[in-house]
């Protein structure tokens, strides 16, 4: 895979980066702000399993009338959790590729 498809923030599938570091980066940021008086929001979401279980349709519209989540947040999250594919890989073996929704 290459480096250039992470975000600078991103810690998974990088050598040298860990939940560790993205822990030790998220409590310095929230520190420097608290320091400087600014306000802090923390959201975290683990939607790594979501796409299997639940119609997708229902998660954007809930986090849209439920959350509030609207513009470009709910452009970037639709555009994370639409049109995806995946594969299971071992040595040179694949399995089928399988369009998810």
């Amino acid at each position: 895979m290459s480096r250039a498809n992470f975000s600078d923030f991103q810690s998974v599938y990088r050598p040298g980066h860990s939940t560790e570091t993205a822990l030790v980066k998220v409590i310095n940021d929230v520190i420097s702000a608290a320091c400087q008086q600014r306000v802090t929001l923390l959201l975290s979401l683990d939607i790594s399993a979501a796409f299997d279980t639940i119609d997708l349709s229902i998660l954007l519209g809930r986090l849209m009338s439920d959350f509030g989540i609207t513009g470009h947040t709910l452009n970037s999250l639709r555009a994370f959790v639409t049109d995806r594919t995946e594969y299971v890989g071992v040595g040179t073996a694949r399995s089928t590729i399988l369009i998810l929704y």
